[in-house]
């Protein structure tokens, strides 16, 4: 992710920025959910984890989830959750159906949403999610991981 390709989240958000692959073979995936960054670009944390699922498709709608997930339990109420991934994106904003294998994950997703005071999700270009690509591509030689989330009194 170059610095002039980043677009910070607005002041007293974080953005969070996620991706999921996928090893068909294993059906297995990894997830990781980045670069958590205030808008001075502070990284305030990151986590990294090893999933099953069916497929890649599936992967992708989880790193969503896990995306929300680590914002809420990090207690940041106002987000902006990005993913290279733009059919992800508008499913879990509701702009698309989810098909049958991601309608429960998606459902979770829309539910933990309404959890924020304010959230958007946004599709991101691959390039500007390197970050998250190089730690996804580390799960798989050193499996999981959790970087703490600093204070939010930064």
């Amino acid at each position: 992710m170059s610095v002039e390709s980043w677009i910070p989240p607005p002041p007293g958000w974080i953005k969070i920025n996620f991706v999921a692959t996928f090893h068909s073979y294993r059906q297995q995936g990894a997830i990781a959910v980045v670069a958590s960054r205030d808008h001075e670009g502070r990284i305030l944390g990151a986590e990294g984890l090893k999933i099953r699922d069916q497929d890649a498709f599936e992967a992708k709608f989880r790193g969503a989830e896990q995306a929300l997930q680590f914002a809420l339990k990090s207690s940041f109420i106002d987000a902006v959750i990005e993913g290279d991934n733009s059919t992800v994106i508008k499913t879990v904003k509701g702009a698309s159906e989810p098909t049958m294998m991601t309608r429960g994950v998606s459902e979770s997703c829309r539910l933990l949403m309404i959890q924020f005071i304010s959230v958007i999700c946004r599709a991101t270009k691959r390039e500007d999610n390197y970050v998250a690509h190089r730690l996804a591509a580390e799960i798989w030689d050193r499996g999981s991981f959790n970087v703490n989330v600093l204070s939010k009194d930064y």
